[in-house]
C-alpha cells in the first residue's frame, strides 16, 4: 500500500512539472524601441514602427545620411521574452541598399523569434545604374575636364579615371546620342621623369587622384550600392587594338615605356559584393576583410580577331559561389578597360573599347 502510495506521488509530480513546463509561453514580441542618432551629427529621426517581424526606422533628413550610425537607447518587449540574442548597442548602415539588423527574442518556452531593424529614406536602393546609356556628362566642351556625370553623386554611379594628365574616357556620338569611348594612350610627364601607358576605364564606383604610380589600383575604388542578384549585365561594345604594345616599367629614377610582343585586349568585368565592414566600403579590387565576392562575370575583348570591329551586343551571365547563395548583395561593380592590363602600365596606345546601354538583367 505505502509503495503504490509513493508511486501515485511521484506521477503526481511529475504531471505537476509537465504542466509548469507547458505553461511557458512561446510568444515573445517588441511593443518599442528607442534610438538616437550617433553620426552624422545632423540626422533627424522620425517615427519608429513595428510591423510583425519588421521594425522601421524613419529618417527625416538628411536626404541621404549615410554611412548612418544609430544607438539603441532602449527596447521593450513582452513579459513572456526571456532573452535577446544579436541586437547591438549601435546599427550601421553603409547605404541605402544595406540589409537590416537581424536579432531575436527568445520566449519563456525557448522558441525564437527573429525580427529586423530597417531605415527609411527618400532614397530607394536602385534596380539599375544611373546614366546607363551615358547621356550625362560634365564640361562637355573642355577637353581637359570632360568627364562622366557620377549622377546620383560620388561612389553611387559611374566614374573614370580622367585627371589633369589622363583623359581616357569621353562621350562618342552614337545611335542618336551619347556611348562612350574609352582610349589607351602613352602618357609623358617629362618634368617628373614619368611615361606611362593609361587605359581608358568607366567603372561604377569613385576615382581618387594620387601620385603613387607603384600601385595604380588605389586610385579606383570599385562599387556602389546595389541589393538584388543580377542574372547577368548586357551592353553594346565595339573594340579596335592599337597598333604597338607598350609596357611601362620603373627603372628607380622613373618609369620608361618599351615595346613588347603581342596584341592588347580589352576587358570587361563584373563582381556582386556584400560589405560588412563598419565604413564606407574602400575596394580595390583585392581581397579585404569583411567583404564577399558572391558572384563574378568576366569578358576579354581579344585584340587578335576581328570579332569586335564592328558594334555588338554582349551578355555577361553573372556565376554566382555556392557557399554564398544565401547572401544578399550590397553593392555591384561593372567595369570597362581598353586595356586587360592597363593597372600594369601594359596596353597599345589607341586601343579604343566603345560602350553603351548597359542594363541589368534579372
Amino acid at each position: 500500500m505505502m509503495k503504490r502510495l509513493f508511486l501515485l506521488s511521484i506521477a503526481a509530480i511529475g504531471l505537476f512539472a509537465c504542466q509548469q513546463v507547458s505553461d511557458l509561453s512561446d510568444d515573445a514580441e517588441v511593443f518599442d524601441i528607442v534610438v538616437s542618432p550617433l553620426s552624422p551629427d545632423d540626422v533627424k529621426l522620425g517615427k519608429v514602427s513595428v510591423e510583425k517581424d519588421i521594425i522601421s526606422v524613419e529618417i527625416l533628413s538628411p536626404d541621404y545620411p549615410f554611412p548612418l550610425k544609430l544607438k539603441v537607447e532602449n527596447i521593450e518587449t513582452s513579459p513572456t521574452t526571456d532573452n535577446i540574442l544579436g541586437l547591438p548597442d549601435t546599427l550601421f548602415f553603409a547605404n541605402e541598399c544595406t540589409s537590416g539588423h537581424e536579432f531575436h527574442l527568445i520566449a519563456e518556452s525557448g522558441v525564437p523569434h527573429k525580427y529586423e531593424v530597417r531605415v527609411k529614406t527618400q532614397n530607394v536602393c536602385p534596380d539599375d545604374i544611373p546614366n546607363a546609356d551615358f547621356e550625362l556628362w560634365t564640361n562637355v566642351d573642355d577637353e581637359k575636364k570632360i568627364n562622366i556625370d557620377p549622377t546620383p553623386g560620388k561612389g553611387r554611379g559611374w566614374a573614370t579615371a580622367n585627371n589633369f594628365y589622363v583623359q581616357g574616357a569621353k562621350p562618342l556620338s552614337y545611335d542618336g546620342g551619347y556611348a562612350v569611348q574609352l582610349t589607351t594612350a602613352r602618357q609623358d610627364i617629362d618634368l617628373l621623369k614619368i611615361h606611362l601607358i593609361a587605359a581608358g576605364s568607366l567603372y561604377t564606383g569613385f576615382f581618387t587622384l594620387s601620385t603613387n604610380f607603384a600601385n595604380p589600383r588605389l586610385m579606383t575604388n570599385f562599387g556602389i550600392p546595389h541589393r538584388l542578384r543580377v542574372a547577368a549585365v548586357e551592353f553594346e561594345a565595339q573594340y579596335l587594338p592599337g597598333p604597338q604594345l607598350m609596357q611601362a616599367s620603373n627603372e628607380g629614377s622613373g618609369y620608361h615605356v618599351d615595346n613588347i610582343e603581342g596584341v592588347d585586349d580589352g576587358q570587361a568585368w563584373v563582381e556582386l559584393l556584400n560589405w560588412s565592414g563598419k565604413s564606407d566600403l574602400i575596394y580595390h579590387g583585392l581581397p579585404i576583410d569583411g567583404l564577399k565576392v558572391l558572384g563574378r562575370a568576366e569578358y576579354v575583348f581579344n585584340g587578335s580577331t576581328n570579332d569586335h570591329q564592328d558594334w555588338r551586343p554582349i551578355t555577361l551571365p553573372i556565376e554566382y559561389y555556392p557557399e554564398y547563395e544565401d547572401i544578399t548583395p550590397t553593392h555591384i561593380v561593372v567595369v570597362f578597360s581598353s586595356s586587360k592590363e592597363g593597372d600594369l602600365f601594359k596596353g597599345a596606345p589607341g586601343s579604343i573599347l566603345n560602350v553603351d546601354n548597359v542594363e541589368l538583367i534579372y
